[in-house]
């Protein structure tokens, strides 16, 4: 199966569990977790510091399909009492699955992830 982003939401008080959980659980020959974070500017630290660029919301990069990464997050995630919500759906076009993520977004998540998934800061 081909690699695709799956988009995976949870409050941001549980984010980092869910992480935790994917760090753990997750295996790394299926793909990888990205977190997008955003340089920005600390006035107060007179230096450049990194905030995530959407919390709440985690990013796989995975050839799981989305039924194998829902059974696969239906395990674990019970097992950490999280609540995870999948964005995406699946469709079928003949033997193409589809996700809803678009075409210019995975233009700007492929941007990111090759560049360890820090959106940089124009000096």
């Amino acid at each position: 199966m081909a690699f695709a982003y799956r988009v995976l939401y949870t409050q941001v008080t549980e984010q980092d569990k869910l992480i935790g959980v994917l760090k753990r659980y997750f295996p790394k020959e299926h793909g990888t977790l990205m977190l997008p974070r955003v340089e920005i500017w600390r006035r107060d630290m007179r230096d450049i510091a990194e905030q995530r660029l959407f919390p709440g919301y985690v990013f796989l990069y995975t050839d799981y399909s989305l039924v194998d990464l829902h059974t696969f997050l239906k395990r674990y995630a019970r097992e950490a009492s999280l609540r995870i919500k999948e964005l995406g759906f699946l469709r079928r076009e003949g033997d193409i699955e589809l996700s809803d993520v678009q075409p210019m977004e995975v233009e700007f998540l492929d941007h990111i992830r090759s560049y360890d998934g820090i959106f940089k800061m124009s000096l």
